[in-house]
């Protein structure tokens, strides 16, 4: 394995750690949500949108990878 193959490798699993962690948060978040201040919930309603996009980005990204392997 080359030094490329080694910084790809590292760059998924960060990606893999990423999403796992706004998982983590989108669930933590739902108690703000509706236990929370108004300022808090606002923010943490943006940050929801924000944490989605991520999310449907990078799961896009996924899919362009696997569709890549097959050809």
């Amino acid at each position: 394995m080359n030094d490329q193959e080694d910084a790809w490798t590292r760059v998924l699993r960060l990606t893999r750690d990423l999403e796992m962690l706004l998982l983590d948060i989108k669930d933590a978040a739902v108690p703000v949500l509706t236990t929370g201040e108004p300022e808090q919930a606002w923010r943490t309603r943006r940050f929801l949108r924000l944490a989605d996009r991520m999310l449907e980005d990078m799961h896009a990204l996924q899919f362009a990878s696997d569709d890549s392997k097959g050809n």
